[in-house]
């Protein structure tokens, strides 16, 4: 299944099963928008491709306590969300995952990994590096 239109984006083996492919935004315009659980929407995946919009982010970026580091930016996050700003060749380009209904049990608490992957697997399509973040939570 391509989650979110993505090829290389899935979730760990025990949701796949339960999971759709998720609501997605146009490719064009400057974020692309990707909601996972159906008509309840229990996870929203933000890619900000215009680098005037990325320091929308920033605030989500320097949250204390959950810092992470990649390849070729940082970011930080906790359960309920994850913000990471990348160096690209076209600018910066900000990935944002958050969990917005705890009850639905089907989908990742952990929004480090989940926005890790996502990010991965993004960046291929926007012609980016993958950011390759190194959080602590294991990403399942």
């Amino acid at each position: 299944m391509k989650l979110c239109g993505l090829d290389d984006f899935t979730l760990p083996a025990t949701m796949r099963d339960s999971a759709d492919e998720g609501w997605m935004s146009p490719d064009a315009g400057p974020a692309r928008i990707c909601e996972l659980g159906g008509s309840r929407v229990g996870t929203k995946l933000v890619t900000i491709t215009d680098p005037l919009l990325v320091p929308l982010l920033n605030a989500s970026v320097r949250q204390p306590g959950g810092e992470f580091e990649g390849a070729n930016g940082r970011g930080s996050g906790s359960d309920s969300e994850a913000a990471f700003v990348s160096d690209c060749q076209s600018g910066q380009v900000g990935f944002f995952a958050q969990r917005r209904d705890d009850s639905y049990s089907d989908l990742p608490t952990d929004m480090r990994g989940m926005l890790a992957r996502y990010a991965d697997a993004q960046a291929e399509s926007i012609g980016c590096a993958p950011p390759r973040m190194e959080t602590e939570a294991g990403g399942d």
